[in-house]
């Protein structure tokens, strides 16, 4: 199985317009610490192979392959490729429309990708199959993942829903999957931060995601009795890297 999860033109609009929105208020911009990462590996490639094939995962509304075509200016830069899958046939049209240099795939669980990458990444796709990943790699290959531990991002909200709360995966649990598939170099970093949101903010995301179970208005007032109209929420990202050939991967991070 490829996904577990669905995901929509609604869900993906709103989680972009919030995630968007830059109000982090103490620690480091992780999203930046991810996307240097990337263009460290891609760097690397560059200077050993003439083609480097990337596949982005959950792409969504490509903002991935975007970030990556404003830095290597594709138009002109003929030796990057990239692949890049989601189930949402609403978004990747988005994502077709301001995009021209991106390979988008509509993708099931039944669907097959012939191809192996040098570079995957998966950025809050967290369903996406490690074994799928497994079979698309290279040999020399790397995995790329940003996603939140524990608290999902939201600290301050899972206190409040302890109960109701919708856990899943953490990364201690992705780092033993990968050693698992023999994955030998596995870096991981944890990252802790807050981060200013509203409760319009929250309602939003809350309202889009498997988040609190049965999510309601009576949730809602609790948030805004507890935590008022605008409020700082710890945040608990990491990112994951990972491949099957270790000097590789000491040389590039």
């Amino acid at each position: 199985m490829i996904y577990m999860v669905d995901y929509n033109l609604y869900k993906g609009k709103i989680r972009n317009k919030v995630l968007s929105k830059k109000k982090y208020v103490s620690g480091v911009n992780v999203d930046d610490i991810f996307f240097n990462n990337i263009f460290s590996i891609i760097d690397f490639y560059l200077k050993k192979k003439e083609r480097v094939n990337i596949l982005d995962v959950g792409t969504g509304t490509g903002f991935v392959p975007m970030k990556i075509i404003s830095k290597y200016n594709l138009k002109i830069n003929k030796n990057i490729f990239i692949d890049a899958v989601d189930i949402s046939k609403d978004l990747l049209y988005l994502a077709q429309k301001r995009d021209n240099l991106t390979n988008y795939i509509l993708i099931n669980n039944n669907t097959k990708i012939n191809k192996k990458y040098d570079l995957i990444i998966n950025r809050l796709c967290p369903r996406f199959s490690l074994d799928k990943i497994d079979t698309l790699i290279k040999k020399n290959g790397i995995y790329i993942y940003k996603e939140y531990d524990n608290y999902r991002g939201l600290k301050e909200i899972f206190l409040l829903f302890k109960k109701k709360w919708i856990s899943r995966e953490n990364s201690f649990f992705y780092y033993n999957e990968l050693d698992k598939l023999n994955f030998k170099y596995l870096y991981l970093k944890k990252y802790n931060y807050k981060r200013k949101y509203s409760i319009k903010d929250i309602d939003n995301i809350l309202k889009s995601t498997n988040i609190v179970e049965n999510y309601s208005l009576k949730d809602y007032n609790l948030i805004l009795s507890n935590l008022g109209l605008t409020f700082f929420i710890t945040q608990d990202p990491y990112i994951l890297i990972s491949s099957k050939c270790v000097n590789f991967i000491e040389k590039i991070i």
